[in-house]
Order: structure tokens, then sequence, then C-alpha cells
């Protein structure tokens, strides 16, 4: 997903993995350069998930869409561990110990803190499945019709490469046609062509229907990302999270 991300800013990729044989002392990027990556998830997110769950090579399991739920779809209390909790198959860290960040710490410098001992650990975690369940409740409402919509395209595209004697060209013009309204930031201006409004007569400029451009609502998102972190970098936020990673 990083790379996916960073192709859509090459010169800042450049600049971050070649400039002084990447030895530049900024492990996690630049401010800017980690706003784009950051505002290129959020843009991509369900558009990448569709393309994964709709590929039944991939994905073999038979009526896959209908089992298939993601933590915004559980109740409050029933989300499964391994949704949400620490796994050490998708982490690079040792699964004894565990980064956390210490409140009552006054030296920025040492803001991110990493717990050792078995019990501390396992606090820790406590703690950090709580405050992602909090998160859950606070935002899952305004995920459920993209889920929805993400799942009936799934289900959609599946049936069609499994029943369908469909031409390859005509199932990856489908496939295009339904990822692109999968993507975040979509301004009007690239939504209007959808088969829900009568062709415009006058000629226009042919828009990439595949990427949601400079929309506003992109534009303020990159915009408030590359605030927090610059604020976060001012506090010494991220010099301590790289002085803690790189002590591990």
């Amino acid at each position: 997903m990083l790379y996916q991300a960073a192709r859509h800013n090459k010169q800042l990729w450049k600049v971050v993995t070649t400039l002084n044989g990447g030895d530049n002392q900024v492990p996690y990027g630049s401010c800017i350069f980690e706003a784009h990556v950051m505002t290129t998830l959020q843009e991509n997110y369900y558009k990448w998930l569709f393309l994964l769950l709709s590929d039944v090579d991939e994905v073999k399991d038979e009526h896959f869409e209908s089992k298939f739920r993601m933590e915004y779809e559980y109740d409050d209390g029933d989300i499964p561990n391994d949704l949400i909790d620490y796994q050490e198959s998708n982490c690079r860290l040792n699964a004894d110990v565990e980064i956390y960040f210490d409140t009552d710490e006054t030296d920025m410098r040492r803001l991110f803190k990493v717990a050792t001992d078995k019990h501390e650990v396992e606090e820790q975690r406590r703690k950090e499945r709580e405050e992602l369940e909090e998160l859950l409740k606070t935002v899952k409402v305004r995920h459920q019709n993209m889920i929805d919509n993400l799942r009936e395209k799934v289900k959609y595209i599946r049936e069609i490469k499994s029943e369908t004697r469909l031409s390859d060209e005509d199932i990856k013009k489908l496939i295009s046609t339904e990822k692109k309204r999968l993507i975040q930031f979509r301004g009007a201006d690239v939504t209007r062509n959808d088969g829900t409004s009568p062709p415009e007569n006058k000629k226009r400029k042919v828009v990439n229907d595949h990427k949601s451009r400079c929309s506003d609502q992109k534009v303020q998102f990159f915009q408030k990302t590359k605030q927090k972190l610059d604020r976060e970098e001012s506090e010494g936020l991220i010099a301590s999270w790289e002085e803690c990673t790189n002590s591990l």
C-alpha cells in the first residue's frame, strides 16, 4: 500500500528513497510525503479492497462476500479479537514488547516507551483495545453505506467471473466501471456521467475517472493532514517515535 500510494507522488518517493543513498535520517519520510501517502490511502482504501475481494483466484471461498465482515459492522463489545487486537503475523515487533505513549512523560524526546514486562505489555494492549473500540463507535456509522456498496459490487463481479461467458476484456471494463465509484474525495465533476443523468450535448474535456484528482475534499483532507503532521513534528512527537523505534 505504501508503494501504491507513493506512485502518485513519484518525485517525493524518489527523494525519500534515493537522496543520499536513502540515508536521510528520516525513516518515515517528510511530513509532506506522509501526508500524500495518508491522503492516497484514504482515497483508494475501498477501491483496493474491492479489487482484492472480487478476485476469485485470490479469494477462492464460495459466497465469500456474504461472510466477509469489517470491524465497523459489529455491535459494540462483539468485535472479534483478531480484527483489532495485536497480531504477531502482521507486525515486525517482537511478540513480547509493546510501544505505548506515556502521557505522564515531560521529556518530549521520550514520549514513546517500550513495555517489556509481561503484565505491562498485557495492560498496554488492553488499553489499546479499549481505545480502538471507542474509536470504532465514533466512526462506524459513516462507513456503513460504503461497506454495503462494497459488498454489493464484490458479489456482482464475483458472480460474473464465476458464471458468465463474458470475455476477459468485457470483465475488465465492468471492474473498471465499478472500482472508480469506490474512490473517495470524488468531486461532482467526475461523478455526473455515471448513467444517472442524460449526457451533455456540449463537448467536454475527458476526465480520468480512476482518480479523484484535486477535488476540494481531497485538497482539504491533505491540508489538514499536513498541518497535523507539522504540529506533531514541531512538538517532538515524530522525533520521539523515531528514537523509540530505532532503539528496538
